[in-house]
């Protein structure tokens, strides 16, 4: 999950980075969307799709008519274990898997050839194109790079993602608000686990779901037989009713509830997928079809609107980063400080410090940092030390630049921390130029070159000029600046 977020943050500060406004940004979030939605289909959903097809219902079958001929023969007999399926089913993933390295390979490969060929287009031929459009073109090229190999799989996106532009036009901000809260979401997950472990041994989760399989197994082969169904058909009712089960216990944290409930009910709309392939269509067997996978799909798509009240309430991120939160949302969220004591959680505390700081009620914020220090909490300490420097600090000692190099030494050299607020490492590269600490400054510059803004990259160009790093200087003045 974590390896998740890291490449989600480096691709959203990069579509920030070089997008001139909102509609750029959407551009660029539904290329990355569209591609990453491409690659599930031609890589997990294909495995999922064998492990039901060579494995769960040739299972559910086998059994099924061990029962019935136990049952209606009345004769016990003892075969030797039918390996087949397993054997099959082993095989098929194994030729599935070694397909789609194959496939992925050469796209990687062809990937890296565009990418040369373009980069050599932009220096050479066409020395004015702008990055975003180099981006464009090459996720046009990486679509049709796997056009050619999977041709249906994008036939049945592209036509959809059409429609999608038609009734959400591009420039709205939405696209680029769905990967934010894609990332929003999984730093909550994360966060959740850290603080909130599931402290339930790996043995009891094996147990767990074998007694959930024998039981959805056994449930359906008696549906099967008492009603004429297909085992395709009877598992997916059975498996219907625990899922209903399952999610029943809302009490539960609300974020491993959302979590459960997502995974559910994808993995069950795969199963809805599978399983409508196998029924005979009739106008009847049609409707039913139409309406289980709009009921699917709408359960999806209300999930969605869970994990953006999730985000509201529960996400430090969210009103860390985002700038354009109405302050109607803001207040609604804000807690009285009177409310506020040493037993509020981490999370919430630092939620409520980023609140009074966008409202800029100084000086309720600093008796809410005074409270989350006193509370000895760790993981958002350089966030909140950073919060206290830029509204306190910097303005009563702006002058004493020796004073600030050591308070903000102090406060980047905190490690094992949630965040890592930028702007307080970039204050620090600032300082140690405005002391001509010339060598230390590039060290934070370049570190955190993609959060550059245009006055940043023209201090980063003067300093490689003191320090006669002319090459680097030109680099920084063709690329960046011009």
């Amino acid at each position: 999950m974590k390896f998740f977020y890291d490449g989600i943050n480096i691709l959203i500060i990069q579509i920030k980075k070089i997008s001139k406004n909102t509609k750029e940004k959407d551009i660029l979030s539904l290329l990355c969307l569209l591609c990453f939605s491409i690659f599930l289909l031609i890589t997990i959903f294909p495995i999922f799709i064998d492990f039901c097809k060579y494995l769960i219902f040739p299972i559910i079958s086998y059994i099924s008519n061990f029962f019935y001929t136990l049952i209606n023969q009345k004769i016990v007999q003892f075969y030797p274990i039918n390996l087949k399926v397993l054997v099959s089913f082993c095989f098929i993933l194994y030729h599935q898997a070694k397909k789609i390295f194959i496939i992925v390979s050469i796209i990687f490969i062809l990937m890296i050839i565009i990418t040369i060929i373009l980069t050599i287009i932009k220096k050479f031929i066409i020395k004015k194109l702008s990055i975003t459009h180099f981006i464009e073109i090459y996720f046009i090229f990486f679509i049709t790079v796997i056009g050619v190999f999977y041709f249906y799989h994008t036939l049945f996106s592209i036509p959809l993602v059409i429609l999608l532009i038609y009734f959400i036009p591009l420039g709205s901000g939405k696209y680029f608000l769905m990967l934010q809260n894609i990332r929003y979401f999984s730093d909550i997950v994360i966060t959740q686990f850290e603080l909130y472990p599931l402290n339930i041994s790996k043995f009891k989760i094996l147990c767990k779901a074998i007694l959930i399989f024998i039981c959805c197994l056994f449930s359906s082969i008696g549906l099967m037989n008492m009603f004429d169904l297909s085992s395709t058909l009877s598992f997916v009712i059975v498996f219907s009713f625990f899922m209903v089960l399952l999610l029943k216990n809302k009490n539960e944290n609300k974020v491993y509830y959302i979590l459960k409930k997502l995974i559910l009910f994808i993995m069950f709309f795969l199963i809805i997928i599978w399983a409508n392939t196998k029924i005979e269509i009739n106008t009847i067997k049609f409707l039913g079809l139409i309406s289980t996978f709009y009921f699917s799909i709408d359960r999806i798509f209300s999930i969605s609107k869970e994990v953006a009240e999730l985000i509201k309430s529960k996400s430090v991120l969210y009103y860390y980063e985002d700038e354009n939160i109405p302050k109607k949302i803001l207040l609604e969220e804000i807690i009285e400080i009177k409310y506020i004591d040493k037993e509020i959680d981490e999370v919430e505390l630092v939620k409520q410090i980023i609140l009074f700081q966008r409202l800029n009620l100084n000086d309720e914020l600093l008796k809410l940092i005074n409270i989350y220090k006193k509370s000895k909490y760790t993981k958002y300490l350089q966030l909140v030390e950073s919060i206290e420097y830029f509204i306190f600090s910097k303005l009563d000692k702006s002058g004493n630049k020796k004073f600030l190099k050591k308070k903000l030494k102090k406060i980047i050299n905190l490690k094992n921390q949630k965040i890592n607020p930028v702007k307080i490492f970039l204050e620090y590269a600032y300082i140690l130029f405005e002391l001509n600490e010339y060598f230390e400054s590039i060290k934070y510059y370049e570190e955190y070159f993609e959060y550059l803004s245009k006055e940043e990259l023209l201090r980063l160009y003067e300093i490689y000029k003191k320090v006669n790093k002319l090459d680097k200087a030109k680099e920084i003045k063709e690329y960046f600046i011009l």
